[in-house]
């Protein structure tokens, strides 16, 4: 009987160290492919930096291709999807490249996870129901304040976008119920306050405010001249 328990207890920690290799390799590879890419995207960078004029089309093709190494990382990550490399690996696929199956891979492996920040704002700039729907998700099933809270507000902003009236909806449980989440050196009340305000005051449908300036003449005038006239508003900046 001991001699069963110690072989049952060898075989346990056999399992738990090659476990551990396997991790330790993925995450050692997942390593290697954001190496690779960052080392190619510096030399290339370097080039670009010290490019004088003339023809581009050369150095263009010295950019290296994230999408390639995103294809990599998901390639690796499906390996152990719900790895801790793993989410490394598809974190970086969502960021850098454009893959949606990162996200997806994300979404279904490491959905109760804290550190979902970026991925939920790659999906508020979206700007689709589809990622609308993730960000729903993410806000019901998700434990963790912070990305709760950042859900809420990067499905306002989506919704914003698109002239969706019920990104108010959105914004005010931001500034209701998150208040004191911080983003960057402020808090995301404040930036939903003031996204609330712009799209009640701006948004599609409403009165556009009265706007007094002078024409390419020099002659004053207000918006509110041609009231009851089909009128264009282009907005333009310099850059």
């Amino acid at each position: 009987m001991r001699s069963i328990n110690s072989m049952l207890v060898a075989s346990l920690l056999a399992m738990t160290a090659t476990a551990t290799l396997g991790a330790q390799d993925l995450a050692r590879k997942v390593q290697q492919v954001r190496d690779e890419y960052q080392k190619a995207y510096d030399a290339y960078l370097a080039k670009s930096r010290a490019h004088r004029g003339g023809d581009r089309t050369e150095l263009r093709q010295l950019r290296p291709n994230a999408e390639e190494y995103a294809a990599r990382l998901i390639a690796l990550a499906k390996t152990d999807e719900q790895s801790d490399a793993a989410f490394e690996g598809l974190t970086w696929a969502a960021q850098v490249g454009r893959s949606n199956e990162a996200v997806q891979l994300i979404l279904v492996h490491h959905g109760e996870r804290k550190e979902l920040a970026p991925i939920v704002k790659k999906l508020g700039r979206k700007h689709n129901v589809e990622a609308d729907a993730a960000l729903k998700s993410l806000l019901t099933k998700n434990p963790h304040r912070e990305v709760k809270a950042h859900a809420a507000y990067w499905l306002g902003y989506s919704m914003k976008y698109r002239a969706d009236p019920e990104a108010a909806k959105y914004y005010k449980l931001v500034i209701e119920q998150y208040a004191d989440v911080k983003d960057g050196r402020g808090t995301l009340a404040q930036k939903a306050n003031k996204d609330l305000i712009e799209a009640m005051t701006f948004g599609r449908g409403t009165t556009a405010p009265d706007i007094a300036a002078a024409d390419t003449d020099g002659v004053d005038f207000k918006l509110s001249d041609y009231r009851g006239k089909v009128v264009v508003l282009n907005f333009w900046g310099h850059w």
